[in-house]
């Protein structure tokens, strides 16, 4: 008892939602080594989209946030965002996990979160994070209080012309990445989000909002 423990298998946490993020530091404490794979630029799912909790009416980013800084500094936690499971191999205790990674074109070691390139940026597009009700850059990230802290590039437009507005020193030239955890325990999946058919209703004739189906 009171022994730090130290590193006792790996585990793949596929979704960096709340529950994604919460298990991820609860296994990481106990001394496994977590991989958190996430199909977006950044961790926190639903819950960084809102503003309030039930029943309490706290403040969803007040709550989320500590764990996601815990999340991002943990020396056994490894983030992988941007990346998509492809399939899962194995059995339990000795499971293969292959999955894609898509390009972020911007150095996550060498990006400030400065907002300089966002700020020269001349292309606006519809902010998926809002579901389309305000604009983004082509170069953005995703939220505010995102982590990984660093800017991701659109590339499905006009990547030529963004680059030359960036340092080239924080530019990468990446392409779709495929990859494979090997040697993983066990696997923890945060699908809940899923669980939701979202559906598109009209509201006033002139905007849309989303709801659960």
């Amino acid at each position: 008892m009171g022994k730090k423990s130290s590193k006792i298998g790996a585990v793949a946490v596929i979704g960096g939602g709340i529950t994604g993020v919460q298990a991820s530091l609860d296994l990481a404490d106990m001394g496994f080594k977590v991989y958190l794979i996430e199909k977006t630029p950044a961790i926190g799912g639903i819950m960084a989209k809102l503003d309030k909790t039930f029943p309490t009416n706290d403040c969803s980013m007040c709550i989320l946030s500590p764990k996601l800084v815990d999340c991002g500094r943990h020396e056994n936690i490894e983030i992988i965002t941007n990346t998509e499971v492809q399939g899962i191999e194995g059995k339990p205790g000795n499971l293969f996990v292959n999955a894609l990674k898509k390009p972020r074109y911007v150095d996550l070691e060498l990006c400030t979160s400065c907002g300089d390139c966002a700020e020269a940026c001349p292309i606006s597009l519809p902010n998926e994070f809002d579901h389309g009700f305000s604009e983004r850059k082509a170069i953005y990230k995703y939220y505010p209080q995102a982590i990984p802290n660093a800017y991701i590039i659109d590339k499905e437009f006009s990547l030529d012309r963004l680059v030359n507005l960036m340092d080239e020193s924080k530019q990468t030239k990446e392409n779709l990445n495929n990859f494979k955890l090997n040697n993983i325990d066990f696997i923890v999946v945060d699908n809940i989000s899923n669980l939701i058919t979202p559906t598109t209703k009209e509201v006033n004739t002139k905007r849309s909002i989303i709801i659960p189906g």
